[in-house]
């Protein structure tokens, strides 16, 4: 999971270089403030897109995508 952009100007694509090597074999998920880019941040080669500010249930959905044995847990303020 990465961001679209960072503090120092540096571009979330950059990561992007990985899919280079043929053993990386990770999903690279794109946070971004950008609205409604999913098919654009896709065709850049992102292999999902979250918006923010992050609504948790599509967070989860997302995350299912790519391993539907993943688990979740609640963390309650004590």
């Amino acid at each position: 999971i990465t961001n679209n952009t960072y503090p120092n100007g540096e571009s979330g694509s950059n990561v992007l270089s990985l899919k280079e090597d043929s053993n990386f074999n990770i999903p690279i998920i794109v946070l971004t403030v950008e609205q409604d880019k999913r098919r654009q941040f896709i065709s850049l080669g992102f292999d999902e897109y979250i918006e923010k500010p992050l609504d948790y249930k599509k967070v989860i959905n997302t995350l299912c995508k790519f391993d539907k044995d993943i688990k979740f847990s609640e963390i309650k303020k004590q």
